[in-house]
């Protein structure tokens, strides 16, 4: 499983080429040159639209927002490094270790001054995790590393053949409103906040179709993952419990369609869309009672 894992961005690729051939024999088949020709035209855009535009537009977001997002390299203040090699170690030797262990990823920091946690994949490099500085500053150690766990049992889940190509399809989508939006007429004179229409249609659909596939059972699922994988059950209740609290005082509002990249949601504002369960009902399941 771990080499499937490992592996599955390059197992797109081949699907897609397999695909890519089967299309072009079918165009030649039936269409002659003609065809052969047309369908290596529409095959050579996609594969330039997934390539270019299927990048992580959260990360984009959050530059552009002027947070800036760095990798860990050096001095690690928070022993992020130290707690994701014990997490993988009890994941794989501990009591609870499944046959499916967690994998190990890369670790960001953002200085976004909002507590947040999310995962970042791309079809051009491995999957990320970023947490923000405010967030690793505001929890204890043992805090840190129940968002690590699950941070790194979503970044395992995202990482699946079809998660991937779900994920770099609705990014490309996003990518092509974005473009629509800078070329459309409205924003040809330089205003200070730009008319988005298309994103704005876009993210709503990303958001439904995330809806279908993330069910509240899939963050459930993650709850459970985290506990397998060494985390005491009243440590996870409580960085949930904390996370939610700060998410109020300090909300990040994002697009919507970016939601499923997080662990827990980032805000909990009234009239916003929700893809995760509600807090309560996470530590519900996760210690069987409410409050703490």
């Amino acid at each position: 499983m771990k080499e499937l894992r490992a592996s599955s961005t390059w197992l797109l690729l081949i699907v897609f080429l397999v695909a890519s051939l089967l299309a072009l024999t079918f165009a030649f088949r039936w269409g002659g040159r003609g065809g052969l020709f047309l369908m290596l035209l529409a095959v050579l855009s996609l594969f330039s639209i997934f390539f270019w535009l299927g990048q992580d537009r959260l990360i984009a977001w959050f530059k552009n927002n002027s947070f800036s997002v760095r990798e860990i390299k050096g001095q690690d203040l928070w022993s992020l490094s130290r707690l994701q090699t014990e997490l993988l170690w009890v994941s794989r030797h501990g009591k609870r270790s499944s046959q499916n262990s967690l994998e190990a990823g890369r670790i960001y920091i953002t200085e976004c001054p909002c507590p947040v946690a999310f995962v970042s994949h791309t079809f051009r490099g491995s999957p990320i995790m970023v947490f923000s500085r405010t967030l690793l500053e505001s929890f204890s150690l043992d805090e840190r590393m129940a968002i690590l766990a699950l941070s790194m049992s979503l970044r395992e889940k995202l990482s699946g053949l079809f998660s991937q190509f779900l994920f770099l399809s609705l990014n490309s989508f996003l990518g092509i409103t974005q473009f629509l939006d800078e070329i459309s007429p409205w924003n040809w004179f330089g205003r200070k906040k730009k008319f988005e229409p298309f994103q704005y249609a876009g993210s709503i659909l990303m958001f439904s179709v995330s809806r279908l596939f993330l069910t509240n059972e899939f963050f459930f699922k993650l709850d459970r993952r985290v506990i397998e994988s060494g985390v005491p059950p009243k440590i996870l209740a409580e960085a949930l419990w904390k996370m939610s609290a700060l998410a109020q005082t300090k909300p990040l509002i994002i697009p919507s369609c970016f939601l499923s990249q997080f662990p827990v949601e980032p805000f909990l504002t009234a009239g916003k869309p929700s893809l995760h369960p509600h807090f309560r009902a996470r530590i519900e399941r996760v210690i069987g009672y409410f409050p703490i």
